[in-house]
């Protein structure tokens, strides 16, 4: 009895090997990555305008004219998940003290876009 199961389990180990060399195949088969929010902003360099920026992303939150060249100024809330813990504790905390919470501003990243002032194009970019 033992050596007919001692076969049964050789005979399926060729089978199950196939089977995982199969699923990481299908894994390894999704396709490129995805570019990053970088690398899309540094192809733009040289070849994309103020019009298809404010197209993709909208108008931008303040301009400015240094030098003769054009910044955008973009922004956008950041999650930050250790300040909304303290904003809760913090409203909570008002509340049983009988005070009104007035929560902080949130934190936002901004995104700069720098054009050439006599093309237009993009010639640089910088986040914070």
């Amino acid at each position: 009895m033992p050596r007919v199961a001692l076969r049964m389990r050789l005979r399926a180990l060729p089978v199950l090997l196939a089977l995982a060399a199969l699923f990481v195949a299908a894994g390894c088969a999704s396709g490129p990555p995805k570019p990053t929010f970088a690398e899309l902003l540094n192809r733009a360099v040289g070849t994309k305008t103020r019009a298809d920026f404010i197209q993709h992303l909208g108008p931008p939150v303040q301009t400015t004219e240094v030098d003769g060249d054009e910044f955008f100024v973009y922004s956008e809330a950041v999650n930050d998940p250790l300040a909304n813990l303290g904003s809760g504790l913090g409203s909570w905390a008002a509340g049983y003290r009988g005070q009104t919470y007035i929560p902080p501003p949130p934190a936002l990243r901004f995104l700069i876009l720098r054009f050439d002032g006599r093309t237009g194009l993009l010639k640089g970019w910088s986040m914070r």
